[in-house]
């Protein structure tokens, strides 16, 4: 992700999860912020479902990048909903939802 190859991430984990691996909460948050950065909606949705069926949507780190990704895709409604549903907030998440809303114009 650092060399902006959203595309080729997301490419790689559709390969590792078709060839039975299961990914961590760190590939969750890359993959996820991949799609943030595309502004795909339909994708970031996809990979929401998944954590939420693997039960990963209780880890903070991955509620915060969901947050951060419904926000790029200007879903802000998806965003409040994903901050709303973490059972663990940090200063993150706040500060997230806060740049969220503000970036789409939510006042």
């Amino acid at each position: 992700l650092q060399n902006s190859m959203y595309q080729e991430a997301l490419a790689f984990f559709r390969d590792m999860i078709a060839a039975g691996h299961k990914p961590d909460e760190v590939t969750l948050t890359c993959v996820i912020g991949a799609s943030g950065r595309l502004r795909n909606p339909l994708v970031g949705m996809e990979l929401h479902a998944y954590v939420i069926k693997r039960a990963w949507d209780s880890r903070l780190q991955v509620g915060n990048t969901l947050i951060d990704m419904y926000s790029k895709c200007n879903l802000t409604g998806y965003m409040g909903r994903a901050f709303l549903m973490m059972h663990e907030k940090d200063l993150i998440s706040w500060t997230t939802v806060i740049a969220g809303y503000a970036q789409n114009d939510c006042h």
